[in-house]
């Protein structure tokens, strides 16, 4: 490009641009959101043996620099010519972005997720020949992009992220490495999404493993040892009052690989598993009589109950194949209680003696916990091979409590108390969804009972999320449970009912159970407790409180506008302590209103919906006003 052409863009972008005018040869940090960006020669050709260096950051918080070239000509022989450099951060010690020289425009230069400053720095460097027209730039500020996490232990709170093992986006991860890194929401009341889209491990040496919650100490994500397959999409469930993922990683010391690349989301939480599903402990069937039980494993469900991790396999770390690995292939879970005192054994007897059945019970509990604590009470490892016919279980003359792969598949029955509770896994090591019977041999007086019954609370917590308190529960079996009442008080002392949920009547398997608590107090703690109540009448409260410490809310609260962009509709909650009135505005960006609705609300939760289908698409900006806000509300809309 010679000088006349660039005198030309000159003029043109001073028709439509506004803002200060810089060259490189000023030097120094600048910060600023416009202008135009020029070689050291202005509107004329750059010098030789030049050597300058400047760095533009965002004078607008919160947000990033952007630097659009309209033109670049600069001599192009080779990098020892005059070449302009480009820098991810506020120093030449950043990572490089790229090098240019020639005719060819950089284009738009943006700063990458990696880039906590927001800045960009340009250094050009000219030799003592030829020169020439140099460049013509606009800068300004738009919005940051999503952060890039590599693998690393830490916390972060977002709703948008690119997640990399430790080695990046462009290297290997190293070997002997062990960190953990929490994804939890930026966003009140949903959950992270994480979605891979490129996973090479070393296979059976190196893990990624992932749980549902804000540590290592909640419950694993089944199939979340990964070392060969993708993970794929992978979302925090509705039992994760947290919302938040954790991912732990452990690599060898021998052969490293790619590693992986995923994004990071917020999004409506995912069920949990389904109610009766016996591949999980939370899904257990409660035995109830001394009859046989017929069954089949067909998977393991959608968590890692046992692994090593938490320190719950026993004998069955003999085939758990990771650092935090499971012991689960094809799975099944009961709880079992005695309802009289005595000794109690059982038989576990594959359809097939060739199939490889282990085993595991837990307990005894005064209060059945899903994963299962501790090591188990009694746990057989042993091959089929090893037993006879394939059989295994309490019993049989055994003297022993615990055994791995080779042992005879038999181990001592036990002497039991009534009331107290067990649990009991199955696994088909072999997964090939052979089925089985389980017998019981009863003696001493023992026989097996639903003393789990009328009503197992086995969780009761809460978090607040911002616009409410989320209460949730579990119950493992309920029996004429009609409803539970949720109660609420300022000082544990003075209680008021706060809402009504329905019970399951009667159930074996594990209920889950949730309340949005939105007219709580702001800015002081929050109890509350359980009420339940059968179908006779009678009651009995929770023996646990849930204590919630809340920040200060103020009398009306909007939540989040959604979705955004949208095709149709736009909704959003108005939460207010008392009655009063708000203001709705839809205008474009010159402040043209195209919509005013002046609304009552009422004290409590207000659900409020937008038309926007006739809208052309575009960029729009809701304001909401009025005596119930203590100041205005601007949101952008993008409608498509």
């Amino acid at each position: 490009m010679n000088l006349y052409f660039k005198i030309f863009f000159l003029i043109i972008l001073s028709s439509s641009l506004s803002g200060q005018t810089y060259t490189i040869n000023q030097g120094g940090t600048i910060s600023t959101c416009s202008g135009t960006f020029y070689d050291a020669g202005g509107t004329g050709n750059y010098g030789n043996n030049q050597d300058y260096t400047i760095t533009f950051c965002p004078s607008t918080p919160g947000q990033v620099i952007c630097v659009t070239f309209t033109s670049l000509d600069t001599e192009n022989y080779s990098s020892n010519y005059d070449r302009l450099f480009v820098y991810d951060g506020n120093s030449t010690a950043a990572t490089q972005i790229g090098s240019y020289a020639g005719t060819t425009s950089p284009g738009v230069i943006n700063v990458t997720g990696s880039n906590a400053t927001g800045c960009l720095t340009f250094r050009f460097r000219s030799d003592g020949g030829v020169v020439g027209a140099g460049w013509v730039a606009t800068i300004s500020c738009v919005a940051p992009p999503p952060p890039i996490v590599n693998m690393t232990n830490g916390t972060y709170t977002v709703c948008s992220a690119t997640f990399y093992d430790a080695g990046g986006s462009g290297s290997n991860y190293l070997n002997n490495d062990s960190k953990t890194v929490v994804f939890c929401p930026s966003t009140p009341g949903q959950c992270i999404r994480t979605a891979f889209s490129s996973f090479d491990l070393e296979d059976n040496f190196d893990y990624l493993s992932v749980y549902n919650g804000n540590s290592t100490s909640a419950p694993m994500i089944l199939g979340s040892s990964y070392t060969s397959a993708s993970p794929g999409n992978i979302t925090a469930t509705t039992t994760n009052a947290t919302g938040c993922l954790t991912f732990k990683f452990y690599s060898d010391g021998a052969t490293t690989a790619s590693g992986w690349a995923a994004t990071i989301a917020c999004t409506t939480c995912a069920s949990p598993p389904a109610n009766g599903v016996q591949q999980d402990c939370n899904g257990a069937a409660t035995i109830c009589s001394n009859q046989n039980v017929n069954g089949t494993s067909l998977g393991s469900g959608s968590y890692n109950d046992l692994n090593l991790g938490l320190g719950n396999l026993g004998c069955l770390n003999d085939y758990a194949a990771t650092p935090n690995g499971s012991a689960e292939h094809q799975s099944n879970w009961y709880f079992f209680s005695p309802s009289a005192s005595g000794t109690i054994g059982m038989t576990i007897a594959p359809a097939s003696s060739a199939t490889d059945y282990d085993w595991a019970i837990f307990g005894p509990y005064t209060s059945v916990p899903c994963p299962p604590t501790g090591a188990p009470l009694r746990c057989s490892a042993a091959t089929a091979a090893n037993s006879t016919g394939g059989n295994t279980g309490l019993g049989n003359g055994a003297a022993d409590t615990d055994e791995g792969s080779n042992g005879n598949g038999w181990v001592s029955a036990i002497n039991v108390i009534a009331g107290q509770k067990y649990i009991l896994f199955l696994d088909n090591w072999n997964a090939t969804s052979a089925p089985f019977t389980l017998s019981w041999q009863l003696s001493n007086g023992a026989a097996l009972g639903c003393t789990l019954l009328p009503m197992e609370l086995i969780s009761f917590k809460g978090a607040n999320m911002n616009d409410h308190n989320l209460i949730e529960w579990i119950t493992n079996s309920e029996k004429d449970n009609d409803h539970f009442t949720i109660e609420r008080s300022d000082d544990a002392l003075y209680w008021k009912e706060i809402a009504i949920v329905k019970g399951a009547g009667n159930s074996s398997q594990n209920k889950y159970y949730g309340y949005k608590d939105h007219t709580f107090s702001g800015n002081t703690i929050n109890y509350y407790r359980l009420k339940q109540t059968d179908f006779t009448g009678h009651y009995k409260y929770s023996e646990h409180i849930v204590t919630i410490e809340t920040p200060n809310v103020p009398e009306t609260y909007i939540g989040t506008i959604h979705p955004n962009p949208t095709t149709a509709n736009i909704n959003f909650d108005c939460i207010s302590a008392k009655n009063g009135k708000i203001e709705i505005q839809i205008m474009d960006y010159t402040g043209k209103v195209f919509v005013t609705e002046n609304m009552d609300i009422l004290a409590g939760k207000n659900d409020i919906a937008i038309n926007l289908s006739d809208f052309k698409n575009g960029i729009y900006f809701l304001k909401i006003t009025g005596n119930l806000l203590e100041k205005a509300i601007f949101q952008k809309i993008i409608k498509q």
